[in-house]
This record gives C-alpha cells, sequence and structure tokens, in this order.
C-alpha cells in the first residue's frame, strides 16, 4: 500500500478523488487556450517562424546561426507544420499543449507543498485563466513551452529524477537565449535541496551546457557582441523598465478601449506594488522567525520557490546593466517566472497569512476581469479581419510598401499573391538580418522607386528605427490617405495608407 501511494506522489498527472474539482478550472483553461487558436491574427515574431519553417531543415538551423535565439522552438515546429497542413493551429498546437501542461504540473507541485484545496483552487483558477497565460499558449512562440520545461525541471529535482532534470536543462539552453538563468537557477535549487548531492548537480548542468557549447561556439559568439544590441532609442536599464515588463506577466498588455485599458493598468499597477511590498514583508517575516518547523518549511519550500521566482529575474537585471541595454528586460523572457510566482503565494499562504490570501483573490478578480474587455483578437492587431475590411486584394498587382520586416512577413503571410517591398535602408541587426531577407527573397526598393499607380504603404512605427526612416516614410506618405491604424501591445503600431495617382 504505502508503494502505491509512494507511485502515485510522483505521478505528474495523477490526482486523487478530493481533488477532482480542480480539474474544473483546468478545463475552462483549456477551453479559454483553445478558443480562438485561430482567430487570432498572426504577428512579426510568429510570422518569422512560419517563414524559416518553410526552408529546409539544413538550411533554417544555418540560418538561426544569425538570429539570437537557439533553434529548439523552429526545428519542432518544422516536423510539426510537415506532419500536419501549415496553419495557424498547427504554428500554435505546440505552445497550447506546453500552456495546459505547466497548469497541470503547477497543481502537482501545488499539492506536493501541501496547500490546502481551498487555495490549491484559488491558485488553479489564476493559473487556468490568466490572459497572460492564456496569450502565451495562443502564440506561435517557444515561451510556454520554455515556461512548461521549467517548472518540470523544478519538478524532477524535488522528486530526484535526475535523467529528466538533465534532459529539461538541455532542451531549456536550446529554447531561448534567457533559458541560461533558468538552468542556473535549477541548479542552484537542486544544490539547496541536496547539499549533499551538489556535485551531481554541478554535474548535470555542465552536462546540459556541454551539449549547447556547440550552438554557442556557432552563433552566440557574434550576437552577444554589442553591435547586436545596438540601434535608436535603446530601453533604459531601471525600476520603470522592470516594473513594466514585469506587470506583462500577470495580464495581458493591450486593451481596445482606452479608459478601461487605463482604469485596469491602474489597478493591475496597484496590486502589482503590493505583490512586491508583500515579498519584502513575506522574506523579513519568514527567514528572521527561529522557530525549529518554520525553519525546514522555509528549506524544503520557500527558499527554492523564491530561487524558482526571482533568481532569474534579479540575473536578468544585472546582465541588462552589463550590456547597458533594456532590451534584454523583456516580459517573454520572464515568462517562466509567472506560474512559480503564483505558486509561492499560494504556499506561503499555508503558514496562516491572511494577507497572501487576499493576494491571491485580487488576483484572480483582476485576471477575471480581463476577459470581459479583451479577446484574443488583439494580440494579433486584428491583422486580418484589417486586411479584409480594406479589401487589399491577393493578387501580383496589388503593390505593398514596407517600412520594415516587422509588417512585411505578416502581411506576406495573409498576403502572399501581392507583390511586397522592404524600404532599402540600414537598420540594425535585429530588425531582420540580411541573410533571412535574402533567403525569404525580400524584394527592396528605395522610396523613388516605389512602381507607379496606385499602392498601399505599411509603416510600422517603431522607435527604435534611424531618424531617417520617418523622414522617408512621411515624405513618401505626404499625399497619400491614411486608411487605417493597427496597434499591438507587443510590436510597434502599424500605419496603412493607400496611394493612388
Amino acid at each position: 500500500m504505502a508503494s502505491t501511494d509512494n507511485l502515485r506522489q510522483k505521478r505528474i498527472i495523477y490526482i486523487p478523488h478530493p481533488y477532482l474539482l480542480l480539474w474544473i478550472p483546468i478545463w475552462i483553461g483549456i477551453g479559454l487556450r483553445i478558443y480562438g487558436l485561430s482567430s487570432n491574427s498572426i504577428w512579426y515574431d510568429e510570422a518569422l517562424t512560419v517563414f524559416l519553417t518553410r526552408q529546409s531543415l539544413m538550411k533554417m538551423v544555418s540560418l538561426l546561426t544569425t538570429e539570437l535565439n537557439p533553434p529548439l522552438w523552429e526545428i519542432l515546429e518544422w516536423w510539426i507544420v510537415r506532419i500536419f497542413t501549415p496553419s495557424e493551429i498547427s504554428y500554435r498546437i505546440l505552445s497550447l499543449i506546453s500552456g495546459i501542461f505547466t497548469v497541470v504540473v503547477a497543481q502537482r507541485l501545488l499539492s506536493h507543498f501541501q496547500v490546502n484545496y481551498t487555495k490549491q483552487f484559488l491558485a488553479v483558477c489564476i493559473l487556468s485563466i490568466s490572459p497572460y497565460q492564456l496569450w502565451m499558449a495562443q502564440d506561435a512562440r517557444v515561451y510556454a513551452l520554455m515556461s512548461c520545461l521549467y517548472l518540470l525541471g523544478f519538478w524532477f529535482i524535488i522528486q530526484q529524477k535526475w535523467l529528466g532534470a538533465l534532459a529539461c536543462f538541455g532542451l531549456l539552453f536550446y529554447s531561448n537565449s534567457a533559458a541560461v538563468f533558468c538552468v542556473i537557477s535549477l541548479v542552484a535549487i537542486g544544490i539547496l535541496i541536496y547539499p549533499d548531492k551538489w556535485r551531481r548537480m554541478v554535474y548535470i548542468g555542465c552536462a546540459s551546457f556541454g551539449l549547447f557549447i556547440p550552438w554557442f561556439a556557432a552563433s552566440f559568439g557574434n550576437n552577444l557582441s554589442g553591435s547586436y544590441f545596438s540601434g535608436y532609442n535603446i530601453p533604459p536599464v531601471n525600476a520603470q523598465r522592470v516594473l513594466e515588463q514585469v506587470n506583462y506577466i500577470f495580464l495581458t498588455p493591450s486593451i481596445s478601449n482606452p479608459l478601461v485599458s487605463t482604469l485596469l493598468r491602474l489597478i493591475h499597477t496597484s496590486v502589482l506594488v503590493v505583490f512586491f511590498v508583500f515579498l519584502v514583508v513575506f522574506l523579513v517575516n519568514t527567514f528572521f522567525r527561529r522557530e525549529d518547523n518554520q525553519h525546514e518549511f522555509v528549506k524544503n519550500s520557500l527558499a527554492p520557490l523564491l530561487i524558482l521566482s526571482l533568481f532569474p529575474l534579479i540575473m536578468i537585471i544585472i546582465a541588462a546593466w552589463f550590456y547597458r541595454n533594456g532590451h534584454l528586460i523583456l516580459y517573454r523572457s520572464f515568462s517562466p517566472l509567472a506560474v512559480p510566482l503564483v505558486i509561492l503565494i499560494a504556499v506561503y499562504s499555508n503558514l496562516k497569512s491572511k494577507f497572501s490570501s487576499v493576494i491571491l483573490i485580487v488576483l484572480l478578480i483582476v485576471n477575471l476581469s480581463y476577459h470581459f474587455v479583451w479577446t484574443v483578437q488583439e494580440k494579433g492587431g486584428y491583422l486580418q479581419e484589417t486586411i479584409q475590411k480594406l479589401s487589399m486584394i491577393d493578387q501580383p498587382s496589388t503593390i505593398i510598401f514596407h517600412a520594415t520586416a516587422n509588417s512585411l512577413l505578416p502581411f506576406q503571410y495573409y498576403l502572399s499573391g501581392a507583390t511586397h517591398y522592404l524600404l532599402d535602408a540600414d537598420l540594425p541587426a535585429w530588425f531582420l538580418v540580411q541573410p533571412l531577407q535574402q533567403a525569404f527573397d525580400i524584394k527592396k526598393i528605395s522610396p523613388r522607386q516605389v512602381p507607379a499607380g496606385s499602392f498601399w504603404i505599411i509603416w510600422a512605427k517603431d522607435a527604435h528605427l534611424p531618424p531617417f526612416v520617418e523622414e522617408e516614410m512621411n515624405e513618401l506618405t505626404n499625399k497619400c490617405q491614411l486608411m487605417c491604424k493597427i496597434s499591438y501591445p507587443q510590436a510597434a503600431a502599424i500605419d496603412i495608407y493607400y496611394c493612388s495617382p
């Protein structure tokens, strides 16, 4: 009997009878993640994956050495779109599965830390309906998978499944450039929990990095140089930047109604400030209490969760300060921290902290409120609907001139038959490196070479563009009609102009 109970404890998806009701919010979360999976438009980062996976496998991997991020996501997507018909659903199916599995693993961790049923239910509800979690699960990008691997690596460490931990570490390295901070955090957690096995954790960390060295040597040496991060209007490294980007992981940042958006942002930012105050009080209150049982609880539960939740954030901020570049402080890099933070609050509430329970309830209410004013289509900027509304015809005679590839790739995804041109300009590397432009067969012309006749101008107004781009685009659009604006929460807004003789 004891062995059976032990087996059930180690199975990730096993939930004993009293906790079957926890599957109600989980199933609601699954439904919310599936709903809108194909109805929100492809945006630039997703389109980049789409165009990369159209290449041969070896050529795609070679092209990715010119990008900052490792190739795991694109390799997986390359196989998926050859097994299934390429579509918004097939490109996003891996994120969907990762997002669902993350919630399940989170529930198992809450059970492992013996969080009572009510607070488990609140935490699972938050994770199931959080707009940010839905966003990541419906985005054809690696961040839902990275979050899942991070949480799963933590689970394997707790269960002393060392091969599973090694697999998660290795996959994390190959998932995203920011994942190195996640691996370091997991190694630190393993050493903290099992100090007598510190050598094993170091060996696992070194072995996983050893597997990553070939890619690091091929790609990161060049991409980590200062030139890759250079450009115009580089975001500063300060508390405001950190707060803004961390704020994203608790909510979806864009709502069409400006009044409602401002009000909810104010409420949510206030909650976030209170949450950080709570963390400070929590640290002081917990780590300076001397009871023996409290010491064991901190060592076995709270300290590992603190490292899991905050250590990558601290290291990313330090790296950004070192490079003097706020681009590194980005909400997507923080995606693995969102779930551990909720778990941390729930576990701390087991110390009979009424305040932490209030935080859970407030987070649930705020996240729930977004579902009355936000739709999944806002992530894609309603691009597909805008193209239909403007009657942009998908024919070679339709000429579309783009200021940057930020608009060209998603527009070409929906209007593949039209003729697309990109502004011929020397832009910072991270706007789309030359090897990728050549591989995607992007035609570049100056504004003076735009063919005569009627044509469209798509101007992604990125704040990091060189000043001369604005001058040229202003001159080009001077006699054209502004037809529409597209707003994104995560990318530059786009102005659409129509020019006729």
